[in-house]
């Protein structure tokens, strides 16, 4: 886990996204986003669409991180991964590197419409959107339900107005 977080940022997003398991009790670990991973993600699963959930958590923060490539020079392999290493032996040994975007510093808790977030929000969403290589689907902006943003201009949500069995033949699932 490259990006986790152990300083003051970390137990700021754990807090805030009430980050604890259910059952343990425990504290989740978190981090920034990390483009690496999620890059292969997108290859390994094919994913045609992204969910961000508990945007809202980064509201206060004066600045957001998202990992772009992972820093290997003092190794034996002495170059910059752009890519998610398969070797754990070469995973331990990243230093993840950064881009740091403003933050945005006023709420985002309850926002329904992509074009009410505030800009640098945006900007973030559409820099991982650029990273990734898939659109931002859905956001969420606060724990209840309807505090999500549904982005409808990609047909890939047109199944979300419909029942769950008409949902499931759009999809081919039945």
């Amino acid at each position: 886990f490259p990006t986790e977080l152990v300083d003051e940022v970390g137990i700021h997003i754990q807090r805030e996204g009430k980050e604890v398991g259910a059952s343990t009790g425990r504290v989740r670990r978190c981090g920034w986003f990390d483009a690496l991973v999620m890059r292969e993600s997108v290859r390994l699963n094919d994913f045609y669409a992204l969910a961000i959930t508990k945007l809202d958590v980064l509201d206060a923060l004066s600045e957001v991180k998202v990992c772009v490539f992972y820093d290997h020079t003092h190794s034996v392999l002495g170059a910059d991964l752009a890519e998610f290493p398969e070797d754990n032996e070469l995973l331990s040994c990243c230093r993840p590197v950064y881009k740091t975007l403003p933050g945005w510093q006023t709420s985002t808790r309850g926002i329904t419409d992509f074009d009410k977030l505030p800009a640098n929000a945006r900007k973030y969403i559409e820099f991982i959107e650029k990273l990734s290589g898939v659109p931002v689907k859905l956001i969420s902006t606060g724990p209840e339900r309807n505090e999500t943003i549904i982005r409808r201009d990609v047909p890939v949500f047109e199944w979300m107005d419909h029942s769950p069995d008409e949902a499931q033949l759009a999809l081919g699932l039945q």
